[in-house]
């Protein structure tokens, strides 16, 4: 019998607003685990990077793009912010 894994191979980013140890987070972590060994390109983008969590996640391999890190805010969020930024009225 001949098993193929079948690899998503999507890019996924999940955002969140800390690291710290609680319900959510410890599901997100599960989650990116789950998408990095499917063969999923996983980052988690957090507001604030420096919970128990991140060096979890950094030890199986997903990227931890932080808000708070120098530079680290990603195109697309990035432009986002941009994009809804109102026009001054004067």
């Amino acid at each position: 019998m001949t098993v193929v894994k079948r690899t998503l191979g999507n890019k996924i980013l999940l955002a969140i607003g800390s690291l710290d140890v609680g319900g959510a987070e410890k599901q997100m972590v599960a989650l990116a685990g789950g998408l990095k060994r499917e063969g999923s390109d996983c980052r988690v983008f957090v507001l604030n990077g420096h919970g128990k969590l991140r060096a979890h996640l950094e030890t199986i391999g997903v990227p931890v793009i932080s808000a708070w890190d120098s530079g680290a805010m990603p195109g697309p969020v990035s432009d986002t912010s941009r994009a809804q930024r109102r026009p001054s009225q004067g």
